[in-house]
């Protein structure tokens, strides 16, 4: 049963991941993005982290950002999908330099 499943859920991950070398790297940017959402309830308590969270979502984005093209350049395709992502990627750090109710929430809190 167990090899069963094994197989099954390789077969899973090449269909919706196809590049298995790159998998583990592609997980990466999502670090501090989950690292943001752990620490937002204890924002209060921790708000010199949470000030930096700000610039370390706006870091992990620029990589992203920069990512797509560098693979580009390295040979990969040029796709809808890849366009895509840039476009995205430009979109969610133009929205995180510049709207100010994001830059509100990581403003410490003040009662």
């Amino acid at each position: 049963m167990a090899a069963a499943s094994r197989q099954q859920g390789d077969t899973l991950l090449t269909l919706f991941y196809p590049d298995h070398d790159n998998f583990w790297l592609g997980l990466l940017p999502g670090v501090p993005a989950v690292l943001a959402f752990a620490i937002s309830g204890r924002r209060d308590h921790l708000p010199r982290l949470w000030r930096l969270m700000r610039w370390l979502l706006v870091l992990a984005q620029l990589i992203l950002l920069f990512w797509q093209p560098v693979l580009w350049l390295q040979g990969e395709p040029l796709t809808g999908v890849g366009l895509t992502l840039v476009v995205l990627d430009a979109v969610a750090l133009f929205w995180l330099l510049s709207n100010p109710r994001l830059r509100a929430c990581f403003l410490p809190h003040e009662d």
